[in-house]
């Protein structure tokens, strides 16, 4: 019977220190120290993007020089294309109400090179890592959207970042 008891014992104090956790997260608990929080604003809508951010696929193959590329994914808020042999992707993600500090940060924390930048009158950001690759996200009010691009052995003189700069000025200018 001892050994049960500590079991038992052990089993009880889990118990109490989940009601206790339950109790202490539960809507009805205070938010602290009397300061209310108001409720978060609901995002807007910034501009229509198009599909694949309105670049076809012709000129996204142009721009990044894969004239083989193909389109390996096409939804409403993203489009991706590889190179055969997997050498080369792009791809164009819309964020909807969603922040771009977020990706920035996320970005910032993988070690990457972040710059600041403005595409066609809106802020930015450009990422880029040792290995070839370069995502550019540029703001619309409460929407994002992010161009990437990665090659294995990128093109000789090729500028990544200037790829997906050149993308999203595209997308900017023709976004209504």
């Amino acid at each position: 019977m001892g050994r049960w008891t500590g079991v038992r014992t052990a089993a009880s104090a889990l118990l109490v220190v989940g009601a206790l956790t339950a109790s202490a997260c539960s809507a009805s608990s205070p938010q602290g120290a009397g300061t209310p929080h108001p409720p978060e604003a609901a995002a807007k809508p910034g501009p229509f993007l198009g599909q694949c951010g309105s670049v076809t696929d012709a000129e996204a193959a142009h721009i990044a020089d894969l004239p083989q590329a193909v389109v390996i994914l096409r939804n409403p808020v993203g489009c991706q294309w590889m190179a055969p042999g997997e050498t080369a992707d792009l791809s164009f993600s819309w964020y909807r109400g969603s922040p771009i500090g977020r990706e920035r940060a996320l970005d910032s924390a993988t070690g990457r090179d972040i710059r600041d930048i403005t595409v066609g009158g809106h802020r930015g950001f450009s990422s880029r890592d040792l290995n070839n690759l370069c995502e550019v996200g540029v703001g619309l009010g409460d929407d994002f959207f992010l161009w990437s691009i990665r090659y294995l052995i990128a093109p000789s003189g090729t500028n990544v970042c200037d790829i997906a700069t050149k993308l999203a000025g595209l997308t900017v200018e023709r976004a209504s």
